[in-house]
């Protein structure tokens, strides 16, 4: 869970825990803290309710507190939809500058090529210093790009455009290729197309009509959950945050080092050496 962020940290110049993280409050994956912003307001645009629900289990070790994500099986992915997102990143990308796509090896998911990305939640609280970790699926040139798949006109509907937003926008990725499918294609990409990251802000905040921007709304609520759990963890090393979609709340709770480590709440091996934490 937290491996990418470790790997990035026992490789990174710096002795320290805070000569490595320069001040960052909370480090985790992209997805942890877009999953983190969006619940609030997925919840009122979603039936399934569970799908939303989240656990994650903070950890602190001098003053960064990684946040490690546990898995909830909730029934909303489907293995046949996933193949063809990877088939359709096959046949976009190649593996070298001005190289062909290979169209004909079986799809790999394995392979997977990271960044880390260090942002500032601004908020009336305060300011708090985040780090993350994300799957980047192309470049081109300088250019970072995202690649989706969607049924054609889900690509900006409600709740999935609010998904694709904070997603991309929280790892810095200014386009997104699509590709389209349509309801009897059976998973077939048969249309691709580009968008901006602020084209789809446009049509999320137009489809709504509310102010301020909902993508402004989730990272408020980003900043209020982190600001309270950093406050909680004073003088604590370990708690778990859960959002209960039932009653839509998000609660906190003390938690103990052997407990955690017994969910598979853990740093690697390589981080404990380094910053001398056994």
């Amino acid at each position: 869970r937290l491996y990418p962020i470790c790997q990035w940290a026992v490789v990174r110049k710096g002795e320290t825990l805070e000569q490595v993280f320069d001040g960052v409050d909370f480090a985790s994956s992209r997805g942890t803290f877009k999953r983190m912003a969006a619940s609030l307001m997925k919840h009122k645009f979603k039936n399934n309710t569970q799908s939303v629900a989240w656990i994650v289990v903070a950890l602190k070790f001098g003053s960064v507190i990684l946040l490690s994500e546990e898995k909830i099986e909730n029934g909303d992915s489907s293995e046949v939809s996933m193949y063809s997102g990877y088939k359709f990143e096959q046949y976009m990308t190649s593996d070298r500058k001005h190289g062909t796509a290979d169209t004909t090896s079986p799809v790999d998911n394995r392979e997977t090529y990271e960044i880390i990305v260090k942002s500032e939640l601004v908020s009336e609280s305060g300011t708090l210093k985040i780090l993350c970790d994300a799957e980047i699926d192309a470049v081109r040139g300088d250019e970072l790009i995202e690649l989706k798949t969607s049924v054609a006109g889900r690509e900006i509907a409600l709740p999935g455009i609010l998904d694709k937003v904070l997603q991309i926008e929280i790892a810095g990725v200014k386009r997104i290729v699509f590709g389209l499918k349509n309801d009897k294609s059976n998973y077939i990409v048969d249309t691709v197309t580009e968008r901006s990251i602020n084209y789809l802000k446009d049509m999320l905040n137009a489809t709504n009509g509310v102010q301020p921007p909902l993508e402004g709304q989730c990272y408020t609520f980003l900043s209020d959950i982190l600001t309270e759990v950093k406050q909680f963890m004073k003088g604590k090393e370990v708690c778990e945050i859960r959002f209960d979609p039932y009653k839509a709340v998000v609660e906190i709770k003390a938690m103990s080092k052997e407990a955690a480590k017994a969910r598979g709440h853990v740093v690697t091996q390589d981080f404990n050496e380094k910053f001398n934490l056994d």
